[in-house]
């Protein structure tokens, strides 16, 4: 509760062309979107090289992941071109 999407989410999206997807999790208000078509092994790739680099942060700054699919949604605009990830709408 209180995370966001998963990985499963997006691959599934993708693969049928969902469009926008929404998300109730408590008090968050979320979506995402790709602008253009991915394949399942394009999003798993990207959705990977996110999740690193968060926790290449996290150990770099002595912190700790509170919402680890949020902060990889976050990081996917780095890795998918035409992503995009909505906070709190």
């Amino acid at each position: 509760m209180g995370d966001s999407f998963s990985e499963q989410d997006l691959v599934f999206a993708a693969e049928y062309r969902l469009g926008t997807q929404y998300v109730v999790s408590g008090t968050r208000r979320d979506a995402f979107e790709f602008a253009k078509h991915y394949a399942n092994a394009e999003i798993e790739a990207a959705w990977r090289k996110a999740r690193y680099k968060i926790w290449e942060y996290h150990e770099a700054t002595d912190t700790c992941v509170e919402f680890e699919q949020e902060e990889i949604l976050r990081e996917l605009k780095n890795w998918l071109e035409g992503f995009e990830y909505h906070e709190n709408i």
